[in-house]
């Protein structure tokens, strides 16, 4: 908590409605932003509003830059470098708006001068504010590195229902999506098996010989429980009973974001995790939500299986502020 020069100020906001409200007001509003999901991932008291005199300007959730990376609490959040309240896309003065405001929230984290990772939500493509104001202010305490991460999403807007949809994607998933009804999955939406999930998970990076540490594994568990109702824990079950595979979904009113997903390498052919995530995007169109994020293009493997769903890459910006003496 700190505060900047007149008229701007940065304060915390402990408030769970007040943040709420604010964001759902926001062209950039996504579920990573919501109470709910910053409480699980212990990240509450990292809420911050820069005020313009009294008024709300915009927020941020503040992650912390060390000498050895992002926090870790970042690994499993995107989309929170920063929010404008009731500031959208009527015409270019709104553009003109939202890089002064960017450069004043950069003002004042660089007063403070605490080591901060920000990453923004795709919608923002312009982050010039940034720039200026380190071209501008060279007695800074902080030096700023930006970097392009991507990430995949399906548009529904894009198509005139689910089946048009489908009728876009690669056919093996289809096949795929196929073979799994003729096998008779059971699928258990919204499940509260949690202890199933995380069985599954790891035997997922077991099968690709990845270690994965025990403060990850509780992390991703706090997350599902903590998020519960922004989320639907989704699991795929033999007819015997036995999980297969399993995702967990976090949703807001225009967004559903494929967050984690897990599968027991021995039933891979069995295609649940195909059958979940067609089912999933089946319900984004269902609800008439806008975009289903598939969270994440950066790797080959990871971008081509995404890519099948015909996910489309969509470019965002990650932002480090670190000190100079670092």
């Amino acid at each position: 908590m700190g505060e900047s020069k007149a008229p701007f100020s940065l304060l915390e906001c402990v408030d769970d409605a007040t943040w709420d409200s604010l964001v759902a007001s926001s062209r950039e509003a996504n579920p990573f932003l919501m109470s709910s999901f910053v409480k699980s991932i212990g990240k509450s008291k990292s809420r911050r509003i820069l005020l313009e005199g009294d008024k709300v300007a915009l927020g941020t959730i503040i992650f912390q830059a060390t000498q050895y990376g992002e926090d870790s609490a970042n690994e499993f959040s995107l989309y929170q470098g920063v929010f404008f309240p009731g500031i959208h896309d009527s015409n270019y003065q709104d553009d003109n708006e939202r890089l002064r405001l960017l450069g004043a929230l950069i003002n004042s984290l660089d007063e403070l001068g605490n080591p901060t990772v920000l990453s923004f939500h795709p919608t923002i493509k312009d982050i010039r504010g940034l720039d200026w104001f380190y071209y501008q202010n060279s007695e800074c305490k902080l030096n700023a590195t930006q970097k392009i991460q991507y990430t995949g999403q399906i548009r529904t807007d894009d198509f005139l229902d689910f089946s048009d949809y489908a009728r876009s994607i690669r056919k093996v998933r289809l096949d795929e999506h196929k073979k799994s009804h003729q096998l008779g999955l059971k699928i258990v939406r919204g499940s509260d098996r949690i202890d199933h999930f995380m069985e599954l998970y790891q035997l997922t990076f077991n099968r690709q010989s990845i270690s994965i540490s025990d403060s990850t594994l509780s992390q991703v568990e706090d997350v599902i429980r903590g998020s519960n109702s922004l989320g639907s824990l989704d699991i795929a079950y033999s007819d015997s009973g036995t999980p297969l595979s399993s995702v967990f979904i976090l949703s807001d009113l225009n967004t559903d974001i494929y967050l984690f997903g897990a599968t027991d390498p021995q039933y891979r052919k069995d295609f649940g995790s195909t059958r979940l995530i067609l089912d999933a995007i089946e319900r984004s169109f269902e609800g008439e939500r806008r975009i289903f994020d598939l969270c994440g293009m950066n790797s080959p493997k990871r971008g081509a299986y995404k890519a099948s769903f015909n996910a489309r890459v969509v470019p965002y910006f990650e932002i480090e502020l670190v000190s100079k003496n670092c």
